[in-house]
This record gives structure tokens, sequence and C-alpha cells, in this order.
């Protein structure tokens, strides 16, 4: 079986090139750290006359978008066509992502407020200042450390914590800029690298680079 591995500040990723949904103890064992690839999750990809995809967490579960995981798919087919530009479906909801040399852009909808700190901006997100545990949310502990910068850790549901969030990101950027402690462009900091932030009307645009680590060929097993 073909797979490619991406990531994107080191929320790390194995691609497939298929639309056979997976058995969560495959899923497991291909994320495993020590017998498998190793990832925090799946991406499995169908290239119809729209491109579409399944995301899957290290644990098995599905995932209902991924800011980080969309724009590996990106990467991945816009090289493969000389594209600049694409728009790729994940459970039924398109999104555009542009593709500059390695630096991805995903143009995200504007999240929705759920309550004060908590937002779906693709997933359920809750932004702290100080780790709590969620069954229901990802959790994102921010910092504001002026209003062009932040600093945050995710803890995601069906992974834990991962070195860097796309959705969580968004989630926080905008919690900021409600909040007036960010201003409509800043940057965002993980344990994994940063991204760039940018508020339009309609959209949030978040952008960081896009790493293909390698490739090569997963040995089925029972």
């Amino acid at each position: 079986m073909k797979f490619w591995k991406y990531h994107v500040n080191g929320n790390d990723f194995i691609l497939l090139e298929s639309s056979h949904k997976m058995h969560p103890s495959q899923i497991t064992m291909l994320c495993d750290r020590h017998k498998g690839i190793g990832a925090d999750g799946i991406l499995c990809v169908a290239e119809e006359e729209q491109v579409r995809y399944l995301h899957y967490n290290a644990d098995g579960s599905v995932a209902n978008m991924c800011g980080n995981g969309i724009r590996c798919v990106a990467h991945h087919i816009c090289t493969k066509r000389h594209l600049s530009k694409i728009e790729i479906t994940i459970l039924g909801q398109t999104y555009t992502v542009a593709l500059n040399d390695h630096i991805a852009t995903l143009y995200a909808p504007i999240p929705k407020v759920l309550e004060e700190n908590r937002y779906n901006s693709g997933v359920n997100h809750l932004i702290v200042s100080a780790y709590t545990q969620s069954e229901d949310d990802n959790v994102d502990v921010v910092k504001y450390r002026d209003d062009t910068h932040f600093e945050m850790t995710t803890y995601e549901l069906g992974v834990g914590e991962t070195l860097s969030c796309g959705t969580g990101m968004i989630a926080a950027f905008y919690h900021g800029v409600r909040n007036q402690l960010l201003s409509h462009m800043a940057i965002g900091t993980s344990k994994g690298g940063y991204n760039l932030l940018y508020l339009n009307d309609d959209s949030i645009c978040l952008s960081s680079c896009v790493h293909e680590v390698y490739s090569g060929n997963w040995n089925e097993r029972k």
C-alpha cells in the first residue's frame, strides 16, 4: 500500500490515495509510532471530479475537519496537478486552499460562537488560559502576548496533545479578535511552529509551510 508522510508544524499525517473506509484497528496500527508508520492521523484522498477526503484520528475515530490535514491534501494534489489553488470537500463541507511554493493557505469560514470561549471552526474548540479536561471539545491553552502574537497548546480529541492544530489556531485567533486581544492579522505559535492568520470579511486565512517528509510502501499484515 503506497503512502505519503506529511506534516504541518509537526502535526503529522499518513496520506493514502484511497476512497475505501478503514477499520479502526488498521488506523491505530498505521499511526502507532513504534510498530507502524506513526502519525496523528490518516488522510484518505479520493481524486474525483472534486477532491474529497476522509480524516481519521490516531485512535480510529473520524474527524469532521482538520486545518493542517486539509492543507497537506492540497499540497499533495496541487503538486501533482501543477495547480496553485484547489477546492477540497470533507464530509460535505468544501474548503478552498491556495499553494504558493510550500506555503499553503486555508480559507476557512468564520467560526461559530457556541459560548463565550467555545467555538466551532470545523470542530469544537474550548479556549482556556490553563488546561481543563473536556470530553466534548478540543482544548486550546492560549496565551495572548500582544495584539499580533499568541501562543497555543492543543489537546485534541482522539489524539491528545499535538505540536500544532489548524482549527485550534483559527478558533484562538478569532477569540482574540472578538475580545480585542488581537488585531486582524497575527502570528500564532505552537510547539511545532507558527501560522500567519488574517481576518477577512467572511473568512479567516491560515498560512504555513507544508512538508512532504517521505513516501513508501506499507506491507499490509494481519
